[in-house]
């Protein structure tokens, strides 16, 4: 199941957007859970308590149109897949700044919509392995866990230092280790997970991040740490 959002203030486009997701689900077994949005604003609103792997947004939109709808898509979830859909092609250029990975034009033809598809679809499930979805004060954000830099805990207090900006958050440090686990994550104390992909060096017990942050190294992890480091780095040498 796929969860799909379609933001287009148009009743007639998604009507027929729903349709051609329609048509490809009896063709190739995949089922959709769509939901529609006849504005930017109320799509921005419910995104934070919704959770979806695929968006569908109108370019040309009143009160906020698509592109400044998607960059504050992005302030919240870095990875969602989305597509723009316009009447224009030299307009969907635009959306590449915000991370669109394609885009269709009106009138939207089905055998445009089935071409597209496969690579929209494998996108997606690249993108429901390394997300993650975390509970804040003001709802939940949804992460690519790429972009966590590092994760630190204080007392009750846990927040996420992204490349997005930091967010505070409720949970305990374990149940996060286990949320993250993978080669790319390493908890180097008792109070910092830190994603070995922003590692830029180690001078004894301190741990240099890119952008300047430094985090100490348990003595008791040291070692543990460097056999990960190195094995993340044949890791990404073998991809």
């Amino acid at each position: 199941m796929i969860r799909v959002a379609i933001v287009d203030n148009e009743k007639k486009e998604i009507e027929n957007l729903r349709a051609l997701f329609q048509r490809y689900s009896r063709e190739n077994e995949i089922s959709f859970d769509i939901v529609s949005f006849e504005s930017g604003i109320t799509f921005l609103e419910e995104y934070r308590m919704e959770r979806f792997e695929l968006v569908f947004m109108d370019v040309d939109m009143p009160d906020m149109d698509g592109f400044e709808t998607s960059r504050k898509l992005r302030k919240v979830d870095s990875s969602v897949a989305l597509v723009f859909v316009t009447n224009v092609s030299r307009m969907a250029i635009r959306g590449y700044e915000v991370g669109a990975m394609d885009y269709l034009l009106k009138p939207m033809s089905y055998e445009a919509f089935r071409l597209k598809m496969p690579r929209i679809f494998a996108q997606c499930q690249r993108n429901e392995k390394e997300k993650i979805i975390v509970k804040t004060k003001t709802g939940q954000h949804v992460f690519d866990a790429g972009s966590i830099i590092y994760v630190a805990s204080d007392g009750h207090r846990i927040v996420y230092h992204t490349e997005m900006g930091d967010f505070p958050a409720y949970g305990t440090m374990k149940e996060i280790e286990q949320q993250l686990y993978s080669e790319r994550f390493f908890r180097c104390n008792s109070g910092y997970i830190v994603n070995l992909s922003f590692v830029t060096g180690c001078s004894g017990n301190m741990l240099e991040l890119r952008g300047g942050s430094q985090i100490e190294i348990s003595r008791a992890r040291r070692k543990e740490f460097l056999e990960a480091l190195q094995r993340y780095c044949l890791f990404l040498g073998g991809r």
